[in-house]
């Protein structure tokens, strides 16, 4: 059985060697810049005094959100779902909630699955307008893409989104895992690329220098350009995989500077995102212990035994 996974994984191996070594990064950069397909310019790194003005010494926000569940398989499961909005200046504000499917109509797991996510991002949704209302910062941080949002929970998208332009307070989307093929869709299409399937992640790893950004000025149908999001790939560390940052349509104006904002307040030797994302993670997370506790404190044991605790949960070792 081992060698039999041995040889799997060194086929693997072998297979993803060949086809990284296959992708000429510095040609496919030329083609792009030189056929008018991207653009990518250079970030700066802001004194003391262009982060203020930049942010109008108001300060960052950013908001995140966590979920961890307690329980077995599908419906036997509770969730506890948080959203942190974190500012630079100390404005905080948290949201707590559960999720269980229990307490919902009839679904299939599928449904399940869409309506506990849609639920997380209502709530970071209503973290973001608490910063919207009640937070002096001009700009706001969404930890993952826009799109996620539109997708999820259209109706609150929408008033966060209407809500931030009539306030004139810039919503950008800081993605850590890029998951398009538009680039790669462009470049196939173009006779420059033979693969059947090459994510813009593979196509981009150390294809931009540090404090380098790039977005595509080709016209492409996607699902973002259709929801007015203007996205942008960027790497601001050394770490060689880019990160993916969205801006509404109607605020692309400020891309540059916010650009440049992002890459001043990420470290080099990080993973490649603005620290006050990881600073409003660490607030946002549910341990284990907190959901126990939470449980222990609030449902009868009765209930727990019948509704959620899975016999996993009492092996013995």
């Amino acid at each position: 059985m081992f060698d039999d996974l041995k040889n799997k994984l060194e086929s693997l191996n072998a297979i993803l060697k060949d086809k990284n070594k296959g992708l000429n990064r510095n040609k496919i950069k030329d083609y792009l810049v030189k056929n008018d397909i991207a653009n990518i310019k250079r970030a700066n790194k802001l004194n003391e005094y262009e982060l203020r003005a930049v942010s109008c010494d108001k300060g960052v926000v950013a908001v995140d959100g966590s979920i961890n569940n307690f329980g077995g398989l599908y419906p036997h499961y509770i969730s506890l779902i948080r959203a942190v909005a974190l500012c630079t200046k100390g404005y905080k504000a948290e949201y707590e909630d559960i999720y269980t499917p229990l307490l919902e109509e009839n679904m299939t797991q599928d449904e399940d699955a869409i309506k506990r996510r849609a639920t997380m991002s209502k709530m970071e949704i209503k973290a973001a307008m608490d910063a919207i209302n009640n937070c002096e910062s001009n700009i706001i941080f969404m930890d993952g893409s826009l799109l996620h949002y539109k997708i999820d929970c259209p109706y609150e998208w929408d008033e966060l989104k209407n809500s931030a332009l009539y306030k004139n307070k810039v919503i950008v989307g800081i993605t850590e895992e890029v998951k398009t093929k538009d680039i790669g869709e462009i470049l196939k299409k173009d006779g420059q690329l033979d693969e059947d399937i090459l994510y813009d992640r593979e196509v981009l790893f150390n294809l931009l220098n540090i404090g380098e950004y790039m977005y595509l000025k080709k016209e492409i149908k996607t699902s973002k350009k259709d929801s007015g999001i203007k996205s942008f790939y960027a790497r601001f560390s050394d770490d060689p995989q880019v990160i993916g940052i969205d801006f509404l349509k109607e605020q692309e104006a400020f891309s540059d500077s916010i650009l440049s904002l992002i890459y001043s307040l990420t470290f080099s030797k990080s993973r490649g995102i603005p620290y006050i994302i990881d600073l409003v993670d660490v607030e946002t997370k549910i341990t284990d212990e907190k959901l126990k506790a939470l449980i222990d404190g609030y449902l009868d044991k009765e209930v727990v035994e019948v509704y959620f605790n899975p016999k996993r949960n009492k092996r013995g070792y």
